[in-house]
């Protein structure tokens, strides 16, 4: 029997980083009142998207974004999460800020540019196909901290089919392992027939400490591999993106 599979979306479906970068400027410069929207990359430099794409293991929600650019133009280089979480402590009172321009900001662009918005949104090579198969055998669903009306757009400008109830939205007080375990309950799965994936390591480490899943870490996606050594640590597996296909595929 297949696998179920419980896959997180920015780093594993969909790489989602550039779309970041530009909601992130968006909103920076609207809190700034220097507001200069962008619907592209065409304006960015090539050392700025170098230098926050080489940041981005260090997201863990989407305010977090606009601190990535809030340090850069301090000069600030956070090295580990722990460097970029004290960053983060300073600044706790912008917190609710970032977060709703930058969910506002990305609303404007897919409102006002969607065929832009979702040329930012490109889904890794042949995950298209593979998850119109899993989806169609009612063996994959999503658990992502996005909001779900991104990962609905960019499915739907994919072709692929999927129900509501299989995307699921992961909150600061509704973590992944909690949305795991209630669909595992829900819909009376084997927890041993279950894999999780993501790109995040944190919560690779989370979700195999509070499910009984198979929990496994998405090379491809957004991690280094200083990150990738503390999964293999903990004995758990670290695949790149052809492994995957070959573990889960038909």
């Amino acid at each position: 029997m297949r696998k179920v599979l419980a896959l997180d979306f920015d780093g594993v479906v969909a790489d989602s980083i550039d779309e970041c970068l530009v909601s992130a400027h968006n909103a920076f410069t609207k809190y700034l009142d220097a507001y200069d929207p962008r619907g592209n990359l065409s304006r960015f430099p090539e050392t700025q998207i170098k230098a926050f794409r080489s940041l981005r293991p260090l997201i863990r929600r989407g305010e977090d974004y606009v601190f990535i650019l809030q340090a850069m133009s301090e000069g600030v280089q956070p090295e580990t999460q722990s460097d970029f979480d004290h960053f983060l402590d300073q600044y706790n009172d912008r917190r609710d800020a970032y977060r709703d321009v930058f969910y506002g900001e990305r609303v404007v662009l897919q409102e006002h540019n969607p065929e832009e918005w979702l040329d930012l949104n490109p889904i890794y090579p042949g995950m298209s196909d593979f998850l119109k198969g899993v989806f169609s055998a009612g063996s994959c669903f999503i658990v992502t901290t996005k909001d779900l009306t991104s990962v609905q757009m960019i499915f739907a400008n994919q072709g692929i089919e999927s129900k509501s109830s299989d995307l699921f939205q992961a909150t600061r007080s509704y973590r992944k392992p909690d949305i795991i375990n209630d669909v595992i309950r829900d819909r009376r799965l084997d927890p041993q027939k279950v894999a999780f994936v993501d790109d995040h390591v944190a919560t690779v480490l989370e979700v195999s400490a509070n499910t009984n899943v198979q929990s496994l870490c998405a090379e491809w996606g957004y991690n280094t591999s200083e990150q990738r050594k503390l999964v293999k640590d903990e004995g758990l597996g670290v695949l790149k993106l052809d492994q995957f296909y070959n573990q889960f595929g038909e």
